[in-house]
């Protein structure tokens, strides 16, 4: 537990830098018609860290994990970062970039989106639940797939 709580630690630190730089290279404002495909490349972040924190796992058991024990070392990383996601990103939104949400809700409406439609859905409340159930579905995929992996090795 403590190697996942260590990689998990990397994960929420990478991503409140990956939010800090497009927020600062202007994903979150002038350039935020890109936005939605930049951040596509953020979940390599996840994947990584998890991978390495598979195979820190893997060489303390003196290479040798079960599948179970491999799916639960990738996916309790994955879902501890999940876990405590939600903190730096309230932090982010609330002191950083606070217009966040508002501009995200006034290029829905300029796209056609009614506004009311855009107010639920582009809020902070709306965005952690997003965020942490697409994580740890994402969490879970990602360490089935390293189960599979060292299954085989």
């Amino acid at each position: 537990m403590k190697i996942a709580l260590k990689y998990a630690a990397f994960i929420v630190l990478a991503g409140f830098a990956w939010l800090c730089l497009e927020f600062l290279i202007g994903l979150h404002g002038p350039y935020l018609q890109y936005n939605g495909v930049i951040r596509w490349f953020y979940f390599a972040v996840p994947i990584v860290f998890t991978w390495y924190a598979v195979k820190e796992a893997f060489a303390a058991s003196g290479d040798r994990l079960t599948m179970g024990q491999t799916f639960g070392i990738a996916f309790a990383t994955g879902a501890a970062a999940v876990v405590i996601a939600p903190l730096y990103q309230w932090a982010f939104f609330t002191w950083i970039n606070p217009d966040y949400f508002p501009t995200m809700i006034s290029a829905a409406v300029e796209r056609g989106i009614p506004e009311s439609t855009s107010r639920a859905v582009f809020n902070f409340t709306a965005y952690a639940v997003q965020r942490v159930v697409f994580g740890l579905v994402f969490s879970a995929v990602t360490a089935l797939v390293f189960a599979l992996i060292y299954r085989r090795r």
